[in-house]
This record gives structure tokens, sequence and C-alpha cells, in this order.
């Protein structure tokens, strides 16, 4: 499984919302809303943050803001009601809230809003999209993974299409660092160096870590470092009852106290307390 892949299977979609341009997208308990644009019939535009975005009736966009950020949608054609247009135009977007830390790790590197063309996987999904849309009352979960399914694909095949991806995921098909950089995420396990990862890449130390920089935009330790405490938070999620031992071999740290330092050094809390307050649910 590629590095993209590794971070695209992780994402869960845990809340969705249908929406469109009489029934705008709002923040949920505080948080900005993510955002599917699925128009059906019409081009739409998506304002965000002070700048407009173009997503024509055979595209699609998924729009992640940052924090204060406005969202709004328009179009050239308006219904009168919120109702007429779902029966007539179908739901024109979803909002979401999504989960998944290694998926984070691929979304902080994309633009706030990607637009891609249709593809035949996309227009299937989106159709169900509509469809399940339409419906009174929504099926929650049935929308959920529809939406999760949509936006995989869409950011797939942004990847794809992009002439310059950035950060890491431009990384990974790098001529010279790009098999290191799976290597690295695949095998986190392994006790790497910068030296262990400039072998490996056939380079030299000071070489490899200039042209690690450059790609990537931090530095080989630090890249490690963020993989391997996404991966950390998802094991303990998924087992609030591993032991960090277990945790800690798992992912190349020498001991659980090494795994505590960086935790604690990355997160501000030690893995006990960050994952969940409540005393003996993550073993030491």
């Amino acid at each position: 499984m590629s590095s993209v892949d590794r971070a695209l299977s992780s994402i869960r979609v845990i809340s969705s919302r249908r929406c469109d341009a009489h029934r705008p997208p709002v923040p949920s308990d505080g948080a900005p809303p993510q955002l599917l644009v699925i128009p059906e019939h019409d081009d739409l535009h998506v304002d965000i943050g002070g700048r407009r975005h173009l997503v024509r009736s055979d595209q699609l966009a998924v729009v992640c803001p940052a924090e204060g950020d406005t969202i709004a949608l328009t179009r050239e054609i308006q219904a009168e009601s919120s109702s007429e247009m779902r029966s007539v135009f179908g739901v024109e977007a979803i909002t979401f809230k999504s989960r998944g830390h290694v998926y984070t790790l691929l979304e902080q590197e994309l633009p706030r809003t990607i637009v891609v063309d249709s593809t035949p996987l996309l227009a299937s999904v989106v159709a169900l999209l509509h469809a399940e849309g339409r419906r009174d009352p929504v099926v929650d979960s049935l929308l959920c993974k529809l939406t999760e399914v949509a936006v995989c694909a869409a950011v797939a095949a942004w990847i794809d299409t992009a002439p310059t991806p950035p950060g890491w995921i431009g990384g990974v098909a790098h001529p010279r660092i790009g098999a290191t950089l799976e290597a690295v995420h695949s095998e986190l396990g392994t006790v790497w160096t910068v030296s262990d990862m400039a072998a490996h890449a056939h380079m030299s130390r000071s070489a490899f870590a200039k042209l690690f920089r450059e790609v990537v935009g931090s530095t080989p330790s630090s890249h490690l470092a963020r993989w391997r405490m996404a991966h950390a938070l998802e094991l303990l999620e998924a087992s609030p009852d591993m032991p960090l031992k277990d945790v800690a071999d798992r992912l190349g740290y020498s001991d659980e106290f090494a795994l505590s330092t960086a935790f604690k050094r990355r997160f501000g809390a030690s893995p006990r307390n960050y994952v969940d307050p409540a005393p003996s649910r993550v073993r030491g």
C-alpha cells in the first residue's frame, strides 16, 4: 500500500449534512465545516476566505477551510425555495466532519480548495449522493460512507493530475527520495536515522537532508516524528488498552518512556492523558 493510499484509508467521515445555496454551510460545534461540492446541473461558485472558485457541473470540489473562514455557495439561477432546489437541482453540497490522524497528514499538504473533473467512479458516487440527499429523512450513516468514498476519490484524482504535488505527497514521487520516503512510511518500526535514510537513497547524509527539506518542506527527523505520532494516536484510539510498550515497539521507539517523551514534546501531554484523561484507559 502506498503512502497516499495509507493516508486515504484512514479517513472516517463521522457526520454529514446536506446543504445548498439556500441552506449555506454553517460551522458545527464551533469548528469550520469541511465541504464536498457536487453540482448536479449548473455551475457553482464557492467563496471561501475572500477567494472564489468555480465548480462546473462536470466537476466536484473538496473544501477544507481554516478556522475563521466563511463559506458561501452561489449560482447563476436560483430556485425559490430549498425544497424546490433539492427537487430540481439536487443536493449541491455536503458539509462533513472527518477523523483520521494519518489522513490529516495528507490533508495538511493540500490546498484549502481542490477542484477535480469527474471520473466514472466519482460520477457513480455523486449520483448516489444526489439520490440519497433528496430523501427525507436522509440515512446519515449512508451519507457519511458515500461522502467518505467521494472525498477519497476526489483527493486521489487531484494528486494524480497535480503537476507538482506539495510536501511529502510530491516527495513519494520524487525520483531520488521517493522510494526511501515510502520505505520510512511503511516501516515505522525500524530505527531510522538520517544516515540510514541517506544510505537507502544512495546519497550522502548532507545531500539527502538538503534535498529532503527542499522537496518535503521539513527535516527527515521531524517528518518521521509526525508520522509516528499520527500512527500512535490511531493505535491508542483504536485500542485504548494497548500497552505503551507495544505501541513503542511498533513505531520504532526504544521503550515506552521514549515514546512518552516524544509524544509530550509533540502534544504537550502524555499518551495516557491526551487520548483519554480517564485513569487506567491506556496501560503503560
